[in-house]
């Protein structure tokens, strides 16, 4: 929105602030881009105004963009005021920052910009009084921007301002009068806080020095301070007014467009007989600017935003290194730069080639090679050699120049030296993962350590580790010697832990008072015992710190992948669990995670209630996993997966509440809530523009035995708009002999609607070739249970093998359930199998995730 705002008068609002502030517009990437900053920012952050317009990577160093870079992204994610301290360095000197960032958003309610404020606080004490009036004053100056980019009407922005003016000034009525050029008056367009009655006397006022204080203000275009209405002879005709409102001041500011013309006037009337503080003079000057803004936007619009367009293409192009190459790659002109960056002089008619390091060159020349192809630019980094002989890292962009004839016919490439900022790079990575107090790997350097390892070990047998530690009593300790104390104990404490694990195990401070232990390779839970133990030895040793003697315990928790868990989450959260068990048996000591932990009569009691508000607050969701055929490895289908999106547990499986919700009989309202959300899901990506594809749905047991299944599924397809021959319902086996005179007449009647039918975990159950004729089935789903032993050439090998030839015999297309590696997909293509879905190719997603999937991903029909 604000590239409908003059840049002057954006600089006038945040130049009356203290504060550094920097308004920024948000980009893709998210990217953002400087659009202004106050005198203040300009003078202590070391920018000028020749940054405002280019991306703040483009800006800042990149040890400062990369902290910066993910405060914005919080912010901007969030969508709430983000508050943070950040430390720089500007002409050598240090400077700690205390930042608000403030989402700013458009008429759609998205994030468009963000206004940040830096107070520098290195060398000054915050009075809460002080902070409080910041955010105060960021809080209204948000609501007004938010007004202004939403275009809500002109007199309402007035009065949210206004009101947040007598907000920010204690004892004051404000007013805001527009000018009408064809009366040649002031027609009052706010006063909220002003009896209607009187806000009658201040509809017009004349304009002249000798008619009143607002008329001297407008024809002056000057501000006027009355600081006592008694000694004022203008103020004859208002007496009424001043005398009901207990006024005795008043002061005038000229609303004046960026060509100084005016456009209105602000009023404030004190009720005490004084003259504006300078903190008063500088709220009036800026709300008084904010006026500006809604009064001129829409007229500056058009303008402003040819003169940004001009203003970026500039920017983008102010790269350190320009060089010019014809279309065979030879080079026909470098900037003086060259010399400075790689300290020799270039010889020109050779190839850009030739001093790429040899392991980029392919990648270099397959960038060029598509620029010429394409005619569009091109981004490479690269190693490239240094007088010296190193090598320095250049980041590029080749531009093609085209010919009349569209073809092209020079190459501009604009480039710079990113060597120091790569080993920057390399240094925030390693604060990034690490603990600043302890030095320990941290909770994001835990979570990926942890998946790491669980990928390494999900196709073998080894087993994982996962010990979660909690100080006992530690807020004792806090509270009775303080947080500095309580911070050398941490470090003491992480240091024994360091000490006793050594190559047994890898040891991540969390947060607090919790650390965590990964143990890789574990044989047998023996060895986690062992450890568990030689960790709650070093604690019995007391610890001595500035003469004090005292002793701590812990408790932990332990959970083992992948008995307990398959991914990260789940495993801390157990761990987690396992240790306030620990705690409850009475602390210093480790117990191991069992289902009954969080799974007994009461919590079963608890899950059930819970599963009937998740139904009525639709806390479910569904994810997707796709469907290939065998051949070409294309998606056929899609696979619908519910979830329950849990408010205090987060993401639970099926496992974790289908069993319950098919026992209290609430499976019926989940499948058809599943089947509902499928379908209008399928006919969304349809109507999108995907290729249509079916979508699987599973049907419980209890579901069939329901008279009026198939005209509940007809209204469903109504409803929707999808046509059936895109709908496939998964039964059981089981479901199907167990039912089978209730579910013959549904399956025909589905039939003929064109839904298709699938026995899932064939092969589980009875496997009866009679049923098989007498159903309409069309395909069959292999149980992952015989999959996952296929490549062993095991009885597991024999019986896929089995089906999919009983499959083809029948003339049904046969689908291979949770195929996850490369062997067990080369067995089941050696068969002939259909169609596979498994790990191997996608997990289960949600919508966004398997949109982008169908995306790039071709899609057949079958």
């Amino acid at each position: 929105m604000f590239n409908r705002i003059p840049a002057d008068h954006l600089q006038k609002i945040f130049n009356s602030f203290l504060d550094m502030v920097f308004l920024m517009e948000v980009e893709e990437g998210p990217k953002f881009r400087y659009i202004t900053a106050n005198e203040t920012a300009l003078k202590y952050s070391g920018m000028s105004q020749a940054s405002f317009g280019k991306l703040m990577e483009e800006v800042l160093p990149e040890g400062v963009f990369s902290k910066l870079q993910r405060a914005y992204e919080i912010a901007y994610q969030t969508k709430v005021p983000y508050h943070y301290e950040v430390e720089t360095h500007t002409n050598n000197v240090k400077m700690i920052g205390e930042t608000i960032l403030t989402p700013i958003f458009n008429e759609e309610g998205e994030c468009s910009h963000i206004l940040a404020a830096v107070r520098d606080v290195t060398n000054k004490n915050h009075e809460i009084q002080q902070q409080k009036e910041m955010e105060a004053q960021l809080k209204g100056q948000k609501r007004i921007f938010e007004l202004i980019a939403t275009d809500t009407m002109l007199e309402e922005i007035l009065e949210v301002t206004v009101k947040t003016l007598e907000g920010h000034i204690n004892d004051v009525l404000c007013t805001v009068h527009l000018y009408s050029k064809e009366k040649n008056v002031l027609q009052l367009a706010t006063a909220p806080t002003i009896n209607e009655e009187y806000a009658m006397q201040l509809s017009e006022m004349v304009l002249g020095e000798n008619v009143s204080g607002c008329g001297k203000a407008a024809i002056l275009k000057e501000p006027v301070v009355i600081e006592d209405i008694e000694n004022d002879p203008l103020c004859a005709h208002l007496h009424h007014f001043f005398s009901e409102h207990k006024i005795n001041a008043y002061w005038v500011m000229p609303i004046l467009s960026s060509k100084e013309e005016l456009l209105g006037i602000v009023t404030v009337y004190s009720l005490k007989q004084r003259i504006p503080s300078s903190g008063d003079e500088r709220l009036i000057k800026m709300y008084t600017d904010l006026a500006v803004l809604a009064i001129e936007q829409r007229q500056t619009k058009q303008a402003l935003k040819d003169s940004e367009a001009r203003f970026r293409i500039i920017n983008e192009n102010m790269l350190d290194l320009i060089v010019t190459l014809d279309p065979k790659g030879k080079v026909n002109y470098v900037s003086p730069s060259y010399r400075k960056i790689f300290g020799k002089t270039a010889n020109l008619g050779n190839s850009f080639l030739v001093h790429i390091h040899e392991d980029d060159r392919q990648n270099v020349m397959n960038s060029f090679q598509t620029m010429i192809v394409t005619k569009t630019k091109q981004d490479v980094e690269c190693r490239y050699q240094h007088e010296s002989g190193v090598y320095i890292v250049i980041e590029a962009r080749a531009v093609p120049v085209l010919s009349d004839s569209n073809q092209v016919k020079q190459v501009v490439v604009v480039a710079r030296d990113i060597t120091e900022r790569k080993k920057t790079e390399e240094t925030i990575k390693e604060m990034a993962y690490h603990d600043s107090l302890t030095g320990l790997p941290n909770r994001r350097k835990f979570q990926e350590d942890l998946d790491r390892m669980i990928e390494k070990c999900r196709h073998s047998n080894e087993v994982i580790g996962v010990l979660f530690l909690d100080m006992d009593r530690f807020k004792v300790i806090n509270d009775s010697l303080g947080h500095a104390f309580g911070d050398r104990v941490l470090q003491v404490i992480a240091s024994r832990l360091r000490d006793v694990l050594q190559d047994t195990g890898m040891v991540y401070r969390m947060s607090g008072d919790e650390f965590t232990v990964l143990m890789p390779c574990i044989h047998n839970t023996s060895t986690v015992v062992y450890l568990a133990q030689e960790i709650l030895q070093i604690f019995e040793e007391p610890l001595l710190i500035d003469e004090h003697e005292f002793r701590i315990s812990t408790s932990i928790g332990i959970a083992l992948y992948p008995d307990d868990g398959e991914d990260a989450e789940t495993l801390l959260v157990y761990s987690d669990m396992a240790m306030y068990r620990a705690k409850e048996k009475g602390r210093n000591s480790f117990q191991f995670y069992k289902p009954s932990i969080n799974v007994n009569q009461y919590d079963r009691l608890v899950l059930e209630n819970e599963l009937h508000k998740a139904i009525e607050n639709d806390e479910f969701i569904l994810h997707y996993q796709p469907r290939l055929d065998v051949n070409t490895k294309e998606i056929i289908a899609v696979e619908a997966l519910v979830r329950w999106n849990h408010p205090k547990w987060g993401t639970l499986s099926p496992g974790e509440f289908i069993p319950l919700a098919e026992e209290t009989g609430l499976i019926v309202q989940i499948d058809n809530w599943v089947l509902e959300c499928a379908c209008k899901q399928n006919k969304e990506w349809q109507e999108k523009g995907f290729r249509p594809i079916r979508i699987a749905v599973n049907f419980s047991a209890r579901q069939f035995l329901q008279r009026q299944l198939a005209a509940s599924i007809c209204n469903v397809l109504t409803d929707t708009g999808m046509d059936g021959k895109w709908l496939e319902i998964e039964i059981t086996e089981s479901t199907l002999m167990k039912y089978e005179d209730s579910i013959i007449q549904s399956l025909d009647q589905l039939h003929q609607m064109g839904v298709r039918i699938a026995i899932d975990d064939f092969g589980t159950g009875y496997s009866s070739l009679s049923y098989l004729k007498k159903f309409q089935v069309h395909s069959l789903k292999i149980d992952q249970s015989f999959v996952k032993g296929i490549a062993n050439g095991s009885d597991e090998a024999a019986i896929s093998s089995a089906v999919i030839m009983l499959g083809h015999s029948m003339k049904m297309r046969v689908v291979a359930e949770g195929v996850e590696s490369a062997e067990q997909f080369a067995f089941l293509k050696q068969q002939r199998c259909n169609e596979v879905q498994g790990f191997h190719f996608y997990r289960p997603m949600d919508e966004l995730k398997i949109e982008e999937v169908l995306s790039n991903h071709p899609v057949v029909h079958s």
